[in-house]
């Protein structure tokens, strides 16, 4: 079964992996030039969230990563909003208002390729004061241009990004990489070799080849009447397609709400959550799994890195002691260190 994996982070995780200020001050202007943090992180929510809505409406038309991720376009925007306000007050950090409003032009010639797999282009890639040691939220604090430690915690250290194979379960994973069965992996090229365990493709890109031959990245089918998997091509999973395994045939996602069936049904087709995640009983459902949706916990609220439900992105879900069950937060920086 061939599936187009995208770790949600994209331009969500360079805010969430990626961003802050000089200042701590909750004003909403804060010296940059004159430059209105809010009016900022306001147009770079918009950005963000419309080029998510671009790069993924094939057969959603609000974006099919908008639904799985926020459920609506408003809540996108809202949220984006959120991160962005808490990193551009959060100490050491390099994305400043100006910065902000740079990254927000730069999104226009942003390819959704490097969208997708969470590559910046130059007026989006940011460096902070702090350093190697130096308390973080966010990768903009750091020199090194990452933040280790903060995956499941609100603080982490600067230092340096994660090598391929690294867990990702304590960090974040850094550009270009996904994280994989519980590692970073980097994503693989054009026409080079590929596996969905160790080498995923990049974005648009699924691992082709027929059982028992060296497989290698193509181009994602992208109509719903496509013939799929073995040595086809997969299908786009990020515009809402899934290969069949019963008809071999590209299907479109259905998009479903809390408590209701997720994951692969026994005749091929296939489900994602709206503004959740599917799990089984004993933790995320595989791809190829049947599970039940369960929403996103607000902020405050309750949440679990195994059964659910995890937070409504920015927030993460800070646990204790080790376990599994935590709260979900805002990071915002100003308590680190």
């Amino acid at each position: 079964m061939n599936r187009v994996v995208t770790w949600w982070p994209m331009a969500l995780g360079l805010l969430l992996c990626e961003c802050s200020s000089t200042s701590t001050t909750s004003t909403a202007v804060i010296a940059d030039a004159g430059i209105d943090a809010d009016q900022a992180c306001s147009d770079y929510a918009q950005a963000s969230c419309a080029k998510r809505q671009s790069c993924t409406n094939l057969l959603v038309s609000a974006g099919a990563q908008i639904v799985a991720l926020f459920g609506n376009a408003s809540t996108c925007i809202e949220r984006e909003k959120l991160m962005c306000l808490d990193s551009v007050r959060a100490p050491r950090s390099g994305f400043t208002p100006a910065v902000v409003e740079r990254c927000v032009a730069a999104h226009t010639s942003w390819s959704c390729p490097d969208f997708l797999d969470n590559i910046p282009p130059a007026d989006c890639t940011l460096t902070g004061s702090g350093s190697d040691g130096a308390a973080c939220a966010f990768n903009s604090q750091c020199k090194s241009a990452f933040c280790v430690g903060n995956h499941q915690k609100l603080c982490g250290v600067c230092g340096a990004s994660p090598p391929a194979g690294a867990s990702c379960s304590v960090s974040f994973c850094g550009h270009d990489q996904i994280c994989v069965a519980g590692q970073c992996e980097t994503r693989v090229a054009p026409g080079a070799a590929c596996d969905n365990a160790t080498a995923p493709c990049q974005a648009g890109l699924t691992c082709t080849g027929a059982s028992g031959t060296t497989k290698t990245c193509q181009p994602a089918l992208v109509n719903s009447t496509d013939a799929c998997g073995g040595a086809n091509p997969g299908c786009y999973f990020a515009q809402g397609l899934w290969c069949s395994s019963a008809t071999h045939v590209c299907t479109n996602i259905s998009y479903v709400g809390s408590g209701q069936p997720c994951g692969t049904a026994s005749d091929g087709t296939h489900a994602e959550c709206q503004a959740g995640n599917c799990y089984t009983s004993s933790g995320p459902a595989a791809a190829t799994d049947l599970g039940t949706c369960v929403a996103n916990a607000g902020d405050g609220e309750a949440c679990d890195t195994t059964l659910g439900p995890a937070c409504i992105m920015p927030a993460r879900c800070i646990t204790q002691d080790g376990g599994s069950r935590g709260t979900c937060i805002v990071p915002d920086g100003t308590t680190c260190g």
